[in-house]
């Protein structure tokens, strides 16, 4: 859980993008004759502002060496992922990732482990996309995040092949860790076959610690429950995709894509718990997980008459996941002296998911100032979820019937849209509106638990610009959009983390409704201010909830009733040298606040947040350009937790070689080691303290290099049906 209500401040520098061209020319008798290679620099900035929404330019940035979408995420402006890697934007929780428009259909969790095995060299562009029209699925209350992978637009056989090796360092001693990360992309492309294929491995190792500090306070008396914790994780993965478009007519097209990953993640935990009127208990565990995922998508594309255009995809994909985990819990007293023999423990947690998709689009201009675009789209998921956990005796295994689960959950989704854009001599309106039908059951096979829900939602979308003359530009937007649960959320379980942390599942968790509206202004195509407002309802967090009886500590997530967040967004460029040296200053204010009456104590308190982000771009001449960010968030306070600052700086360096078909990068990010999440809370009877120090520090390099031909011919970009289901899978 880490910060939301924020002021952000972000500057970020152009990346500079370099291209070439063979020119011809005519003589007098003409004849034909090719010049000399012509290289055009041309600065693309690293964030750019458009309507409703913010660009990411990552494709060329030297700080994208040897760094994961996870990591870059963590520093884009308005993004924050905390400690547990949930996702969030502009303050509010509800965060839809798509990958080129396609949901990858994981839980927080093993969406983390996929972003964490996808490089950021390549990704072209990311996409932050805050009040999103109705032709997109109304999941994700805070707005989507659309990631776009790099795709050839070459004619005949090309490809990219790219490896990169690197290593960091938690910094308390030097034992550092590495990591690799090979991959090949390959597209050969016709008049009328296009094939295309990716692979990609990743092999990284992390560190991270944490200490937890709580007070309990019963009858008079404080006992005070103190955890070290240290983790070492290393994460093997799989990724690909392939697939293929075929043009059945210069009008119609047909395409196959399999897409998908496999990963291994061995974690190496240790803790150790000091309570003040009990015993000191020394734990070890070892974690495996193997996660496996393939989505298959048949999609098709064509143009009629009056330029209208018909889409329809369909999509398929399986998730499993296997998880065992054995732990040796040690009890001894402040002399170091073993009070009983040690307990052995097992944890299994085994998973899967059918998620099935069919979707329609259809857009058809009325005249030449509008356009009609309409939709369906029926998804439904069916997953499975067991958690088992006992004690282990002499190599037998007795299960606990209060740590063990077997979960079982569907839910159909059918979804109507409807959206009218037109176009007017100073601007043009765009308004939608679409329907969703859901239709859920889950069912806890032990207890026979079950928990049935049906409800219909609409979800109107706005957006009007007005082009006031050649140097104002005004846009006002406004959508309404939903958060669903996590599906494993809804399971209601009891999970053992340590012998006085729990986790467990909420079936009464109800779906938040989120309203956002903004307000941009743009002078002279670059200076862009935002003011926003939202409001949620039946907001949903992870908190502690402590038994001052037992000591044990619970995460559930609960409905907080309501929240608000307004902010400030403020985004300029600044070129220092012409074409060398060039700037872009972006200020996003948050200040959120939360309604709900929660543990019996009336919840009506918000907080704000300000973070400064610097980052510069110098190209240097011949293919050498270097970048330096510098990062400061000030404390801020979200849902019942107060956290402290947080900073850091990152530096790299790129250089193009072998006639720029080849670039080499270097980057070092978190120089001094300063990134930390700390946080206090208290309230009710929690009174609780925590840092997080994960392994930040990383210096990496990379070398790519394209091969094949580079005569650019026109690239398609895919998206397909299943997009709302991917960040509810989750862990």
């Amino acid at each position: 859980m880490l910060k939301v209500s924020s002021f952000v401040v972000v500057i970020i520098i152009g990346v500079a993008k370099a291209s070439a061209a063979i020119a011809q020319q005519q003589d007098s008798i003409g004849n034909k004759r090719v010049l000399n290679e012509v290289t055009i620099t041309d600065f693309r900035p690293g964030v750019e502002m458009k309507a409703g929404k913010i660009i990411l330019n990552i494709g060329g940035s030297a700080l994208a060496a040897g760094a994961s979408v996870m990591e870059i995420l963590k520093k884009a402006p308005g993004v924050q992922v905390d400690q547990n890697e949930e996702i969030r934007m502009n303050g509010k929780s509800g965060v839809l990732v798509t990958i080129d428009g396609k949901n990858t259909h994981l839980q927080p969790a093993e969406l983390s482990n996929l972003l964490h095995s996808t490089q950021g060299i390549s990704v072209e562009t990311i996409e932050l996309i805050s009040n999103p029209s109705a032709s997109y699925d109304a999941a994700g209350g805070a707005g989507v995040i659309n990631i776009r992978l790099k795709k050839s637009k070459n004619e005949g056989t090309n490809g990219v092949f790219t490896a990169t090796a690197g290593m960091s360092d938690l910094g308390i001693r030097f034992r550092p860790n590495y990591r690799y990360n090979p991959s090949l992309s390959i597209n050969n492309r016709g008049k009328q076959l296009n094939l295309f294929a990716t692979y990609s491995y990743a092999d990284q190792t992390s560190a991270r610690t944490s200490i937890l500090n709580r007070d309990v306070h019963l009858n008079n008396m404080t006992t005070r429950v103190d955890v070290d914790y240290f983790s070492e994780q290393q994460r093997r993965s799989h990724t690909y995709r392939a697939g293929a478009d075929y043009a059945l007519s210069p009008a119609h097209l047909l395409g196959v894509l399999v897409s998908g990953s496999s990963s291994n993640i061995g974690i190496d935990k240790m803790n150790l718990s000091v309570i003040s009127t009990g015993p000191t208990i020394d734990g070890n565990a070892l974690q495996n997980r193997d996660i496996r995922n393939i989505g298959f998508n048949l999609n098709y594309k064509g143009t009629f008459k009056k330029a209208a255009e018909l889409s329809v995809d369909l999509d398929h994909a399986v998730y499993r996941r296997e998880s065992e985990e054995r732990l040796e819990n040690v009890y001894s007293n402040l002399k170091i002296k073993m009070l009983s023999n040690p307990l052995y423990l097992q944890n299994t947690s085994p998973g899967d998911y059918i998620i099935q998709s069919a979707r329609l689009d259809f857009t058809r201009p009325v005249n030449g100032a509008s356009k009609y675009n309409g939709g369906l789209k029926l998804s439904r998921v069916k997953s499975g979820n067991q958690i088992d956990f006992g004690q282990l005796h002499s190599g037998t295994y007795t299960s606990d019937p209060k740590f063990t689960s077997m979960f079982e959950f569907e839910e159909t989704i059918f979804s109507i849209y409807s959206t009218y854009t037109r176009s007017f001599r100073k601007g043009n309106i765009q308004a939608g509106l679409r329907g969703e039908n859901t239709s859920s059951l889950g069912v806890e096979v032990n207890s026979d638990h079950r928990t049935r829900r049906n409800y219909l939602n609409l979800f109107p979308n706005l957006q009007l610009t007005y082009n006031q003359d050649k140097k104002n530009r005004w846009l006002i937007s406004y959508s309404r959009r939903i958060d669903r649960p996590l599906y494993e959320d809804l399971n209601q379980f009891v999970g053992y983390v340590d012998q006085y942390s729990y986790r467990s599942g909420n079936p009464y968790l109800l779906p938040s409704l989120t309203h956002t509206a903004e307000l941009t202004h743009t002078f002279q195509s670059k200076i862009n201010t935002t003011l926003s407002a939202a409001a949620t309802r039946n907001f949903s967090w992870n908190l502690f909830e402590q038994n001052d009886t037992t000591n044990i500590v619970t995460q559930v997530r609960r409905n907080l009733d309501r929240q608000y967040v307004y902010g400030l967004t403020f985004n300029t460029p600044v070129q220092f040298i012409k074409k060398r040296w060039e700037a872009q200053f972006t200020v996003q204010a948050l200040y959120a606040k939360f309604k709900s009456k929660y543990d019996d104590e009336r919840l009506n308190k918000g907080g704000k947040d300000l973070t400064f982000t610097l980052q510069n771009t110098l190209v240097f001449g011949k293919g050498l350009t270097a970048e330096l960010l510098g990062k400061y968030e000030t404390p801020s306070y979200y849902a019942i937790y107060h956290y402290r600052a947080i900073y850091y700086a990152d530096a790299g360096i790129s250089k193009t070689v072998i006639h720029k078909r080849g670039t080499l990068r270097l980057r070092v990010s978190d120089l001094f080691n300063t990134t930390d999440v700390r946080f206090r809370s208290n309230f009710g009877n929690l009174d609780l303290y925590d840092r997080e120090k994960p392994e930040s520090r990383v210096i990496a390099a990379s070398f790519s290099l394209n091969f094949g031909k580079s005569t650019v011919g026109a690239a398609r970009r895919r998206t397909v049906g299943s997009e709302a289901e991917q960040r509810r899978t989750g862990n």
